[in-house]
């Protein structure tokens, strides 16, 4: 499942990624840009991803990058939640194992998408 959070412009990495997934055959919701968590909340109670990837580049104005991670990995318990972009790599940022990881650049996104395969 795959989405931007409200306030959040990248909408063509997001279909970028879209593309990537796609290709390799992989299934995927695309939830779009601009959602609040929770319209997040409820495609994850229908949809119960493995996966929840998003972009997060605008600063946040009301909340931390990491209080707005902890909420999405909560709201998401039985999901890996996948991040990328300049606020979770400028941000001091504290992933979990199994839970959430961060995704530096396309190579390494490439890479873990391989390695899903």
């Amino acid at each position: 499942m795959m989405y931007l959070p409200k306030g959040e412009d990248q909408e063509l990495s997001l279909l970028f990624m879209h593309y990537l997934l796609k290709s390799r055959r992989f299934q995927v919701v695309y939830l779009g840009g601009n959602l609040p968590l929770e319209d997040v909340e409820t495609a994850y109670g229908i949809h119960k991803p493995d996966f929840v990837y998003t972009i997060i580049t605008e600063p946040f104005r009301k909340v931390p990058v990491q209080d707005y991670v902890d909420k999405l990995v909560f709201t998401c318990p039985e999901s890996e939640v996948l991040l990328s972009g300049m606020q979770v790599m400028a941000n001091p940022i504290k992933t979990e194992k199994g839970k959430s990881r961060i995704l530096v650049g396309l190579e390494e996104t490439q890479q873990f998408l391989s390695d899903l395969s």
